[in-house]
């Protein structure tokens, strides 16, 4: 799913000249909706294009087993991170959307939704952010039915 969704967006990279890098495995277990899961990729994948600037970087990981009895997927970027003050709400019917670097437009909902899904599947999802030095989102899913 990772690497169907850097596939998808390789225009939107390409044209923010965006340096995308995987470091994803081909295969990382997770027991969560698959569909859901897309989702959440495409959304933050998404979401790391439209905040990040000409020429910036994402960077997309794995982490395996961490914490115990989950896999995570990481997504990183340099672009203009989110202010403290609004990372409070980030996951909220209450938040607003912002432009992004390109003028892109969003509808708020996206964070919502993943928050939504990822709880769905007994996952985790969480932010760190510094304004004007990117973000960071960390989604876990269970790495094996037990959880």
């Amino acid at each position: 799913m990772i690497t169907k969704n850097t596939v998808l967006y390789k225009n939107a990279t390409s044209q923010k000249m965006i340096r995308l890098t995987d470091h994803s495995p081909d295969e990382l277990l997770m027991y969560a909706d698959s569909t859901q899961v897309d989702f959440i990729i495409r959304n933050l994948l998404a979401n790391a294009i439209k905040y990040t600037h000409e020429e910036g970087k994402i960077e997309i990981a794995t982490v395996l087993n961490q914490p115990t009895g989950f896999n995570a997927i990481v997504i990183k970027d340099n672009g203009i991170g989110i202010a403290k003050e609004s990372q409070q709400l980030i996951f909220e019917r209450e938040n607003l959307s912002i432009e992004g670097t390109a003028r892109e437009q969003g509808n708020s909902i996206g964070l919502m939704l993943c928050k939504e899904f990822v709880e769905e599947n007994n996952g985790k999802i969480e932010l760190e952010s510094e304004l004007g030095q990117g973000s960071r989102f960390v989604v876990c899913f269970p790495s094996d039915s037990s959880v």
